[in-house]
Parts: C-alpha cells; sequence; structure tokens
C-alpha cells in the first residue's frame, strides 16, 4: 500500500515528465517508430515502394487465392508480415556494412561487390547489440508469421 507521503511525492514527480512540449520535440517523439521500420505504422518506409508492395500482395493472392474476407484478411496479414520480415533482412545488411565500413575507416561502398567485400565477421562483434534487437524483432514477426499462416 502506497503512503500518503508516497502518493503525493509521485505525483509531484509525474507533472516534472510530461513529455515533449515543442513541436518540433512532438514531432521527433512521433517519427520514434520509424527507427528501423519494423514496427512503424506506415506499412511502406524508407526507400521502399507502396507500387513494390502491391505488387507482393497480389502475388501472394494469386498463388493463395483466398475466398471470403476472413481468407482475404489472412492474406493480408500474411503479406504485411512478410514484407516486414523482408526488411528485416536489408537492415541486418545495411548494419553489417555499415560497421564494417566504419571500423576499417573505408568510405560506403559504392556497389555490390564492394559492399560484399566487408569482413562481416567485424562487422558483426562491432554491431552485436544493435544485431541482437534486429533479431529479437525478427523473432517477433516470424512467430506472428507463423501464426496467421497455420
Amino acid at each position: 500500500m502506497t503512503s500518503p507521503a508516497q502518493f503525493a511525492a509521485n505525483r509531484l514527480n509525474a507533472q516534472k515528465s510530461t513529455g515533449p512540449r515543442t513541436a518540433a520535440g512532438k514531432a521527433r517523439v512521433a517519427q520514434s517508430s520509424l527507427w528501423h521500420g519494423l514496427t512503424a505504422a506506415l506499412l511502406v518506409v524508407f526507400d521502399e515502394d507502396d507500387a513494390d508492395f502491391d505488387d507482393f500482395h497480389n502475388w501472394l493472392t494469386r498463388d493463395l487465392q483466398p475466398t471470403g474476407t476472413f481468407e482475404c484478411s489472412l492474406v493480408e496479414r500474411i503479406a504485411v508480415l512478410s514484407w516486414r520480415l523482408r526488411r528485416v533482412a536489408k537492415a541486418e545488411a545495411a548494419l553489417i556494412n555499415k560497421s564494417a565500413r566504419y571500423k576499417s575507416g573505408f568510405p560506403p561502398p559504392t556497389n555490390q561487390a564492394e559492399a560484399a567485400d566487408t569482413d562481416a565477421g567485424t562487422a558483426f562483434d562491432q554491431a552485436l547489440q544493435k544485431m541482437g534487437a534486429l533479431s529479437r524483432h525478427e523473432a517477433t514477426i516470424e512467430r506472428a508469421l507463423n501464426r496467421a499462416i497455420s
């Protein structure tokens, strides 16, 4: 049970932490879910294209041939989760390449061959914490996808 003094102290502390107050601060916080795009409210983010997602969704619909509203919603769920799962692989590759380039002092890669010529082991070691978070997001998306498919 909370004492009256502790309750009053909690109320006073809560008034001090009200979140961002300026328009710029509110705008910055509103974009925080877009940090990696894996939990973003928007489906198509960063360098992705709406038309690519629509094509992907249409291919799945053609392959799975849903009948009825429920099956159509399952195909939609599968498309969204699969799209996000593809984003994990892109983010992982970008993270490793960025870390390897930064560690070695090289400029960013200008082509695919240059990108493949990085030391993935060193990069993984440098980016281990970020890779762990990425892996947890991937596992969450995979579980949701498996539930949708089952």
